[in-house]
């Protein structure tokens, strides 16, 4: 059976006429914060499918449709099941196969080797939106720009940075699983297939390189 928690006392419902003060203190971000969070977040899919829609007919079809929706759910599950649920927290066991399949799945995503994903990962649980968090969205100032500088970071920066230093101790477990190993130090092989696979469906289908 299941339960579902509910609150035990009644919700307080912020003064409409409190300063930003106040409401910074409540945990409400600023307004402009809010907006620029609605905008980084829903622009992409505005701009994907107006693209989309001015391309269709001229080089885009059905075909780049079902290729991109397949492989932004397999890619997409890769991440979220396999680098997030399955190697960083350990949710659920399963055969090797399925965990190498997983990995596999994840580094098509391009987000880099899956041991080094999972170490990022566990650290920043283990130091959730504090100063060693290593892909917090904040810290990087107020305003738009803060916003902005956080979204990138949290987002893409942790990926560009060349330093590792300190994250091995998160992901013992995974180094010393040779297949484990083996998936991540060729994630690009797996980057390079995952944007084959696509290309080679619609070409097939459309019987055309172009």
């Amino acid at each position: 059976m299941t339960t579902i928690d509910t609150p035990t006392e009644p919700a307080v419902r912020a003064d409409p006429n409190s300063t930003k003060a106040e409401r910074q203190a409540e945990g409400r971000l600023p307004l402009v914060d809010r907006l620029a969070n609605l905008v980084v977040i829903v622009l992409p899919f505005i701009a994907l499918f107006a693209a989309i829609s001015l391309a269709w007919g001229r080089g885009v079809g059905w075909a780049d449709i079902v290729a991109l929706s397949a492989m932004y759910l397999l890619t997409g599950l890769g991440v979220t099941v396999g680098f997030h649920r399955l190697l960083t927290h350990r949710s659920f066991q399963t055969k090797k196969w399925v965990r190498a399949t997983f990995a596999i799945l994840g580094s098509m995503s391009v987000e880099g080797p899956a041991i080094r994903w999972v170490a990022f990962h566990r650290a920043h649980h283990q130091h959730s939106d504090g100063a060693h968090d290593p892909h917090s969205p904040h810290h990087h100032g107020g305003g738009i720009m803060g916003v902005l500088r956080g979204f990138y970071e949290a987002h893409m920066g942790w990926m560009m940075r060349t330093s590792d230093e300190g994250l091995s101790k998160y992901v013992s477990d995974m180094e010393h699983d040779r297949m484990m190993r083996v998936v991540s130090d060729t994630w690009w092989v797996w980057a390079l297939v995952g944007l084959a696979i696509p290309a080679a469906f619609v070409g097939l289908v459309t019987q055309s390189w172009f």
